[in-house]
């Protein structure tokens, strides 16, 4: 499985931009032989190699996508990411780390990212679910959400839980919800919404849309949605997980970027104060210097190492890994 990004038309050459969970670069094609296929050889030239000596030294995923039902009976997709020591046709449970993409409008595909290939050869199966307001499944799947947040995606990162644990791939004791951005917002819901999961992580979220009217840049976006706040005040408060943030029994992670005004740090600080006012173990990281994004080579280690140390807290595996060390 992979993924093709950009490409450019130079006389009879084609040049693509590829993307597998192993790895990828850029491929040259020979026009003539686009249409070539499936049973022909593959008639791509490789042009770069600028990271085989960091593949050669890491391990890299294998990857798998699957289909299942959602409580309504929608068909929903995901991608199921697993280290090289697990057999998905002869499973063991592995810790789950579902990984919720941004957006709503945006899509998970089978490419190379660091953070699974992290998190994978730490053991861990990363499940991405293209939940409904995700793109590439047609306009009515990507706009279903449109006034209606923390409804239909929710019940499909759910289901997409219940999938790999009814295929024997997930522990229900080692399940760790983490996103970015829209991730972070969905992350919110998941943990009010249920209490299996073991630790979360919610990253430069929303929380509370009412108080984040007119402090973020989305005052058109949220007005379309759910029209304006002193109008609607019902359709603020329903989309907001902070509204049920006494639901939270979950450990959580929470952190922002300084700069953020895409999902203003205050949303971040509302959700762990929160947390923390009812006994909710809970941390607050609070990215100096960085928007809506986490970009600073230093900071970005800081960042995946945080996430990591924050699910071994809660994770029996690792816990009994680190006391027999």
């Amino acid at each position: 499985m992979e993924t093709l990004g950009s490409l450019s038309v130079g006389g009879d050459t084609v040049a693509v931009e590829t993307s597998r969970p192993s790895g990828g670069g850029l491929d040259a094609i020979d026009a003539a032989d686009l249409d070539a296929g499936p049973e022909a050889d593959d008639p791509r030239t490789r042009l770069t190699a600028f990271n085989d000596d960091l593949l050669d030294r890491i391990e890299t995923p294998g990857c798998r996508r699957l289909t299942f039902e959602s409580a309504d009976e929608t068909e929903v997709e995901g991608l199921a990411f697993y280290p090289e020591s697990f057999d998905p046709d002869d499973p063991d449970r592995r810790g789950l780390l579902l990984t919720i993409h941004g957006g709503p409008m945006a899509y998970d595909e089978p490419g190379f990212r660091l953070q699974d290939a992290y998190f994978t050869s730490r053991g861990y199966v990363v499940f991405k679910v293209n939940y409904r307001g995700s793109t590439s499944y047609g306009r009515d799947f990507c706009e279903i959400l449109r006034g209606e947040w923390g409804s239909y995606e929710v019940e499909d990162l759910l289901a997409g839980v219940d999938e790999l644990l009814d295929r024997g791939w997930a522990d229900p004791d080692r399940l760790f919800p983490t996103g970015f951005s829209q991730g972070g917002v969905n992350t919110g819901y998941l943990v009010t919404r249920d209490d299996r999961f073991t630790a979360a992580a919610a990253e430069h979220g929303i929380y509370d849309f009412r108080s984040c009217f007119g402090t973020d840049d989305c005052q058109n976006w949220w007005e379309s949605d759910f029209g304006l706040p002193w109008e609607y005040p019902g359709e603020y408060k329903d989309r907001s997980s902070l509204t049920d943030v006494d639901e939270i029994e979950t450990p959580l992670l929470v952190t922002a970027g300084e700069n953020d005004w895409r999902c203003p740090p205050s949303q971040s600080e509302q959700l762990y104060v929160s947390v923390r006012k009812q006994g909710v173990d809970a941390k607050l990281v609070v990215y100096q210097n960085e928007h809506h994004n986490v970009g600073d080579p230093d900071r970005a280690i800081h960042r995946l190492e945080t996430i990591d140390d924050w699910f071994a807290r809660y994770d029996p595996e690792r816990e009994v890994e680190d006391e027999e060390e």
